[in-house]
């Protein structure tokens, strides 16, 4: 055989035939790869929505206590039953003097208010003597009426006193805040806080037939300035209201006084929500007309008086904490 045949045998026993066209050629097989399995989105569409949820409830119950709480006051009035909610606002705490126990300070409280003798009362009244000859003064309910029933609300202290809070709830009028503080003669009743008294009415204040009264209110910053408080850089607005006001009034305190400091920590500690303060107010010729009066002293906040004044000392107030929560009457 011819060395040019052998050749050719060699290729087509490597290659095949190559002379014929149609014959198949080897290919080379790929390994099939299994679908990876895709990943499941309903753990994140399920926790997303509980967290949106969660959003929605808070934001909702936020709305739901600011509209329960200020529905009087955007409509510009204030019955004699609305502040319920407004009044259950708890007492704050503050350091130095403790408050007496919660159950020695129930007793005195319902021997209190079972009392419907005033003299018998004053057995268990701080400062019986000061309180005796203003009883005229005080609202009936306050001199005589029996409540329903009793809440406890909370405790303070300062460096004057201490004090538990409850509220009385009575069958009508609105329910009226019992702090009964620590004295060296024991746990007594603060009747001038009960009585939420003023040192005049709020008819010859408005009126300008007094010029200027202590009250105990309950206030809260705002944005109405309008008038001689037309300037919001010199004057601080506060809603101002109260049980015995039938609508709702503005104090104004210029922003470099003494009192503006006090009042400027109802803010810090409670943006939204009535506080309770004993102010000096000062009428003018239109304070009726207008609404308006101007917030000459902070005394106190809170409706216990001590005998140092919040403007020069600091027992009157930086809350700390809350002893009790508010309980649902």
């Amino acid at each position: 055989m011819a060395d040019n045949e052998k050749a050719a045998l060699n290729v087509e026993s490597r290659h095949g035939d190559l002379g014929t066209p149609n014959a198949p050629k080897r290919r080379r097989r790929r390994r099939s790869r299994k679908p990876e399995p895709k990943k499941s989105v309903a753990p994140l569409v399920l926790g997303g929505g509980v967290i949106m949820l969660l959003v929605c409830s808070l934001a909702f119950y936020k709305f739901y206590l600011k509209e329960r709480l200020f529905s009087a006051g955007k409509q510009g009035k204030v019955s004699a039953t609305q502040p319920l909610q407004v009044q259950e606002t708890p007492a704050y705490v503050i350091n130095f003097v403790q408050a007496p126990a919660q159950d020695e300070s129930r007793k005195v409280a319902e021997l209190f208010t079972n009392a419907v003798e005033s003299d018998k009362r004053l057995k268990w009244a701080r400062n019986p003597d000061l309180v005796k000859p203003r009883l005229h003064e005080y609202a009936v309910q306050a001199v005589n009426a029996v409540p329903d029933r009793l809440v406890a609300v909370g405790s303070a202290k300062n460096s004057e006193f201490g004090f538990q809070c409850f509220m009385a709830y009575f069958t009508t009028g609105s329910p009226r805040p019992i702090c009964v503080v620590a004295t060296e003669d024991g746990p007594k009743v603060d009747w001038d806080c009960y009585a939420r008294y003023g040192t005049a009415s709020w008819e010859l204040l408005l009126n300008n037939s007094v010029k200027s009264a202590e009250m105990r209110v309950l206030a809260v910053a705002s944005d109405y300035y309008n008038y001689e408080f037309r300037d919001e850089s010199k004057w601080q607005c506060y809603r101002i209201m109260s049980p015995d006001l039938d609508e709702e009034i503005y104090g104004y305190v210029a922003r470099d006084s003494a009192a503006a400091g006090v009042l400027s920590k109802i803010t810090i500690w409670n943006k939204s929500s009535p506080m309770r303060v004993i102010l000096k107010l000062t009428s003018g010729p239109d304070s009726l007309k207008r609404r308006q009066l101007r917030i000459k002293n902070a005394i106190a906040i809170g409706w216990v008086k001590g005998d140092l004044s919040a403007e020069t000392t600091d027992s009157s107030p930086t809350v700390h904490e809350f002893e009790k929560e508010l309980k649902t009457p």
